[in-house]
């Protein structure tokens, strides 16, 4: 299989922490002892790990905006907060005049 340049330069910049010596090492772990079967399932994991790399990365997520509603209700809770604790202070500080 034949790839871009580009696609050769991004599957070596995403995979190099897996490469020794620039060789992509696979293996598969298996009961079986049949050698053939082991090697088709290195196959199918290398094609999925290239396929992998050499996928564009996709575009981030849009941020959301809170509403203005959500944004209200926060403040206002934000106010109520700050209004019990002040209350809160004032009778300490009434107690112990």
């Amino acid at each position: 299989m034949w790839y871009s340049p580009v696609s050769r330069q991004r599957a070596l910049r995403r995979l190099e922490a897996s490469l020794v010596d620039g060789v992509l090492t696979i293996e598969v772990w298996n009961l079986e002892l049949d050698r053939e079967r082991n090697r088709q399932r290195a196959r199918h994991k290398m094609s999925v790990l290239l396929a992998d790399a050499i996928s564009p990365q996709g575009a981030l997520p849009a941020l959301v905006r809170s509403s203005g509603a959500a944004r209200d209700r926060r403040l206002r809770a934000t106010r109520r907060r700050s209004r019990v604790k002040e209350s809160r202070v004032k009778e300490l500080r009434s107690r112990h005049q």
